[in-house]
């Protein structure tokens, strides 16, 4: 059995659906603050939340409060710390699939997953926009048993360079698209590039990678106030133009 990690309930629920896949639930930020006595959310992973709370409170000077996602540490840590969580919790057991809590399932997406696993010599698979965007997709990641140790140890070592505050004076930027892939380079993590592997070129390569497509969606930024219709046909028109404008790219590299 295989488990499928999300930070909040997808509108899909795998638990009868026969396939190797069991869904848990994982809080993430104001699900963990608002359900913390709910003993209905299942396989529920406590932060430790006051080390949280004191990390926010004692670097908030460096947090800037109106300059986007790529210095919202303070919300990204979460993610940081519940991954870590979920590797701690199932380590040596089981596979790992993380979803972040606005990818929307639509349709069984086992087959989706069975193709993504990675290799026998790879930690994790991700779509890494290494050719295409200055950050990795971090919204899907399937993390292997086989590496649970490798995977745990490069977490923690996430997880500490922000608590302690390094992050602060060595990194850019602090969201975890960009700490992920920075580190995963620096330590050579043997890894499963989705976007290489499956020649994806836009911005968006959950949405250009057809078996994804299929059965989800990644509704981030401010796709979170659109419906799945009018994300689904914004994600389709902008899949279109970054192919075209590859293709006219090509031409005149060829003139």
């Amino acid at each position: 059995m295989r488990k499928l990690i999300s930070t909040f309930p997808p509108n899909i629920n795998l638990d009868n659906k026969g396939d190797n896949y069991k869904l848990i639930y994982i809080l993430g930020e104001n699900e963990f603050k608002n359900n913390l006595n709910d003993v209905n959310h299942v396989n529920k992973l406590f932060y430790n939340d006051i080390e949280l709370e004191i990390f926010k409170k004692k670097y908030e000077i460096f947090i800037p409060k109106n300059q986007g996602f790529k210095y919202r540490i303070d919300k990204f840590i979460y993610k940081i710390a519940a991954i870590r969580e979920a590797i701690i919790k199932y380590k040596d057991q089981n596979d790992i699939v993380w979803l972040d809590s606005d990818v929307k399932i639509f349709q069984n997406p086992s087959n989706y997953f069975d193709e993504i696993r990675p290799g026998i010599n790879q930690c994790f698979s991700y779509y890494d926009r290494i050719n295409t965007y200055q950050y990795a997709e971090t919204g899907i990641i399937y993390f292997s048993s086989k590496f649970s140790n490798a995977n745990l140890n490069f977490f923690n070592y996430l997880y500490s360079h922000i608590i302690s505050g390094e992050v602060f004076k060595s990194d850019e930027e602090w969201h975890d698209a960009f700490l992920i892939r920075k580190y995963a380079l620096k330590f050579n993590l043997p890894v499963k590039n989705l976007c290489i592997d499956n020649s994806l070129i836009t911005t968006n390569p959950i949405f250009e990678h057809k078996s994804a497509r299929k059965c989800l969606i990644h509704m981030k930024g401010g796709r979170k106030n659109k419906s799945i219709l009018l994300t689904f046909l914004y994600d389709y028109f902008m899949m279109i133009y970054y192919v075209f404008k590859n293709k006219i790219i090509k031409i005149n590299k060829f003139l």
